[in-house]
């Protein structure tokens, strides 16, 4: 799997490739929020009369997350856990643990995780 940085790359590298959405970021410098995708260049074949229903679960998890639908984001999340050969699991970990953060808090965000770099 690879980050792709660059949105403008996306609608490219999607006729050959899939390419699914994860977070949107903003640090201190920044203009303005950058959306981060993740390549998945190896398919395993077993997935493949399923690749739609995957994709379309993980553009769920995706929607739900930054919409902050917490609960449906975890259960979506844990959902896919393992899925990609695993490439993403740690993606879907984030995803778990911010949702609870912010569930438990009882907060809406808005979507854009404001970073901060460690120094």
């Amino acid at each position: 799997m690879h980050i792709i940085f660059e949105e403008k790359l996306v609608p490219e590298l999607q006729e050959r490739y899939i390419v699914l959405e994860l977070d949107t970021i903003l640090q201190p410098g920044m203009e303005k929020p950058l959306t981060l995708y993740a390549l998945i260049e190896n398919i395993d074949i077993s997935i493949l009369s399923n690749l739609p229903n995957l994709i379309s679960s993980h553009q769920n998890l995706i929607s739900k997350y930054k919409n902050s639908n917490w609960i449906e984001a975890v259960f979506l999340a844990n959902s896919l856990m393992g899925s990609w050969k695993g490439e993403l699991d740690e993606f879907y970990q984030i995803v778990i643990d911010t949702s609870k953060q912010y569930e438990k808090k009882q907060e809406v965000w808005d979507g854009i995780k404001h970073v901060i770099p460690s120094e």
